[in-house]
């Protein structure tokens, strides 16, 4: 009887002699590796730009009597788990006069806004593309409120979705933070809005959602079981 350490070599000598297949019979061309650090780098950002990658806006206040918001635009927002309770990260760099305010304050809200272009212009604005003098709490007035339960944090009116959360942990690394944050109320406005499809970013571009992707038949399904299976 074949034991199970055994099953499991076997079993990965045969995908590596499937995906050797795979990777010889392509026809994209010769390598194109490379290991300057500067066309790493370069390579790098323009491959992790073929990633779309979900857009929100943070926003948060100097006090708890709502003064002196601050904001920025984000498109690293990723749950980071559910049990024993939510959490989410997200990378931001530095300096910055909002990470300055959050190590202060400790509580944000992550707007989720949806794919239009009132959106977009908002986006705009937190990213500093119009200039870093330009407030856009000013330029934008009409698109917030305060959130009354929640220390009165700055809110868009329009979002989808706002994540009020807490600050959990933050580490650094190079120019950059990483923050954990407790996710401590969520409130979902897509059914009031109609809005079921999020902000993308993609290619240096703001998108919508794309056509969805047929799954595999559960007939081809089954071949791959089969092919996979140890006995």
């Amino acid at each position: 009887m074949i034991s199970r350490a055994l099953r499991a070599q076997l079993a990965l000598g045969a995908m590596s002699t499937r995906l050797a297949g795979v990777r010889f019979n392509s026809s994209a061309g010769p390598s194109t590796l490379s290991k300057d650090t500067k066309d790493v780098t370069a390579t790098y950002r323009d491959v992790m730009g073929l990633h779309s990658q979900p857009v929100m806006i943070l926003t948060t206040n100097c006090n708890s009597e709502g003064h002196e918001p601050r904001g920025l635009t984000l498109s690293s927002v990723t749950s980071l788990s559910l049990k024993p309770e939510p959490l989410l990260c997200f990378n931001l760099q530095v300096p910055s006069r909002t990470s300055q305010v959050l190590h202060d304050r400790e509580v944000f809200a992550l707007n989720m806004l949806p794919g239009t272009k009132d959106s977009v212009r908002a986006c705009r604005f937190f990213s500093g593309a119009y200039g870093n003098n330009v407030n856009p709490f000013a330029a934008e007035l009409d698109i917030f409120t305060k959130s009354e339960d929640f220390h009165n944090l700055p809110v868009i009116l329009d979002s989808m979705a706002i994540l009020y959360c807490q600050k959990h942990q933050v580490m650094r690394v190079h120019d950059h933070e990483i923050w954990v944050a407790k996710v401590v109320g969520v409130d979902n406005r897509s059914l009031v809005h109609g809005a079921d499809e999020a902000m993308l970013y993609q290619k240096r571009h703001f998108k919508q959602v794309g056509k969805e992707i047929n799954e595999p038949t559960k007939e081809e399904v089954a071949d791959d079981v089969r092919r996979g299976t140890c006995t």
